[in-house]
């Protein structure tokens, strides 16, 4: 099993796909999926990851194609004769509505290629039967009925229904590579907001720093950005500095009923993306690892987290780790105590506004010694508001680029002495 051209697993370390195509192989390979990918690499410039799914079940399940999914921005899937009797398939399919929340918090994009979308939803035919009954032996009742809801849930989205032979393939797919190159606008645009953004977190993380330990918690307050989206942007952008990594998604809907389970689900969840066993998790002190606990809704989620019973005493205040919390209630960190954890505090951060506010006293913090000045006069009013670069006449400081959609950007004359300053957040007016 391996990834195709210039969608290797060699590239892994170089941030998110464009989109993920999902197929089987002996129907379309050479065929439909490979003109349509053709399309979207060498004519729109996309970054697709293309898959090679006839595994049978007794192969090992390829981390890097699961790995793949994950870091893909939209998913693309031809749905072909044989695609139901592919359990590799079907697996790739149920990681996909996972991480795309059913099509919500990512675009799949369903390609019924000469086969009806009753037949894939309902599995009507003798053929289609057999294949479930086959996975049944294979993996069990219960994973079977996961893939038909899979299968199911796929089919209510809006997709495209091809007929063979009855219009041009070149037609379909210059319209699906429209439809996809549209959405890929969006998500740059999206993007583009979030670049400040990015900036400031990793500031707040101060990545170059070896010997401490970082938490930084992040929310929301533009229904407009979506925590989890920027979480896994940021996540796959700095995963290569940290020897170790996980991703922790909707952490509070798997701790709510049972605080118990969900926990040490999470924790072998983690443990396994670093791949290190329960007993050994002592390595973890050694190691520099990066965590993302995305999706924490409740004070009590997030101190059992970070409590005696999470994961509080695993990783060292000495070698660089960093842990990263989202969450789209604004309040969540406000409401909690000072987090501590092996010493490190935790400090917040809202996308919308772009600042960075200190979690003790709810003040803009400046995370860099250098700030703009503008020139004034006694009475407080600008006289000059050109920047002055550093080195010129005045010896003017530099710019700290905090301001992220430009809400609370913050504008302060140079401090000469060295000790500690804090920028209050500032309204320029916009919403």
């Amino acid at each position: 099993m391996a990834g195709d051209g210039e969608a290797s697993s060699s590239s892994l370390s170089e941030g998110m796909y464009d989109a993920f195509l999902s197929f089987r192989g002996k129907d379309t390979r050479y065929r439909f999926t490979d003109h349509l990918y053709d399309k979207l690499v060498e004519k729109i410039k996309l970054k697709v990851f293309r898959d090679e799914p006839d595994l049978e079940m007794g192969d090992r399940v390829d981390s890097t194609l699961m790995e793949a999914i994950r870091r893909s921005r939209m998913f693309i899937v031809v749905i072909s004769e044989n695609y139901v009797s592919s359990s590799w398939c079907l697996m790739e399919l149920e990681e996909m509505l996972k991480y795309s929340n059913n099509g919500i918090k990512r675009r799949i994009f369903p390609i019924f290629y000469d086969v009806e979308p009753a037949e894939v939803r309902y599995q009507i035919s003798d053929k289609s039967k057999k294949a479930m009954e086959d996975h049944e032996r294979r993996v069990g009742v219960e994973k079977v009925k996961a893939w038909k809801l899979a299968l199911s849930t796929l089919c209510r989205l809006s997709g495209e229904h091809i007929v063979e032979n009855r219009e041009y393939e070149t037609k379909v797919i210059g319209e699906i590579a429209e439809a996809v190159s549209a959405k890929h606008r969006e998500i740059k645009q999206v993007l583009d907001i979030f670049g400040s953004h990015f900036k400031a977190v990793e500031s707040i993380l101060n990545l170059q720093s070896r010997n401490t330990l970082g938490m930084v918690g992040v929310y929301e307050e533009d229904a407009k950005i979506d925590a989890t989206t920027f979480a896994f942007e940021l996540y796959y952008k700095i995963k290569y500095k940290f020897q170790a990594a996980s991703f922790l998604r909707d952490v509070s809907n798997q701790l709510w009923g049972n605080n118990a389970n969900g926990l040490e689900n999470l924790k072998k969840e983690l443990l396994s993306d670093m791949g290190v066993e329960e007993s050994k998790k002592q390595k973890l002190q050694h190691r520099r690892v990066l965590v993302v606990l995305e999706g924490v809704d409740s004070k009590e989620h997030l101190q059992l987290l970070l409590g005696q019973q999470g994961i509080r005493d695993w990783f060292a205040r000495d070698n660089g780790s960093r842990i990263i919390i989202t969450t789209e209630d604004k309040n969540l960190f406000q409401r909690s105590p000072v987090m501590m954890m092996n010493g490190a505090q935790l400090e917040t951060y809202c996308i919308r506004e772009g600042g960075i506010i200190d979690g003790n006293r709810g003040s803009f913090a400046m995370m860099e010694e250098k700030v703009v000045e503008m020139e004034k006069d006694y009475s407080g009013k600008v006289m000059n508001n050109q920047l002055k670069e550093e080195g010129s006449a005045g010896n003017v400081d530099s710019m700290v680029g905090m301001g992220g959609l430009g809400k609370t950007t913050t504008i302060a004359p140079k401090v000469n002495n060295n000790s500690s300053k804090t920028l209050q957040p500032q309204d320029n007016g916009k919403s």
